[in-house]
């Protein structure tokens, strides 16, 4: 999955990698799929996924981002990839 199709007419580039998440002492907790998306912009946004499938929200990667706009993404990025 390269392009993001939102709302049916906004584009974002998607790039997705893994993220490992370590505790205090630096062992690995789990790792994340991170989502990195851009729109035609230049916006960039991050969402994050568990391997179990759940979004993970780090506030600290959208501050700007409003909550509903961030869900309406997440939702796009599932509907994509279920049909791919």
């Amino acid at each position: 999955m390269n392009q993001v199709i939102f709302a049916g007419k906004d584009q974002f580039i998607c790039t997705r990698r893994q993220v490992p998440v370590t505790n205090a002492l630096g062992f690995v907790r789990t790792i994340l799929q991170e989502y990195e998306l851009t729109d035609a912009e230049g916006r960039h946004y991050k969402l994050y996924k568990t391997h179990s499938g759940n979004w993970f929200d780090m506030e600290a990667a959208n501050p700007a981002a409003d909550a509903a706009f961030l869900t309406a993404l997440k939702i796009a990025i599932a509907g994509q990839e279920n049909d791919a």
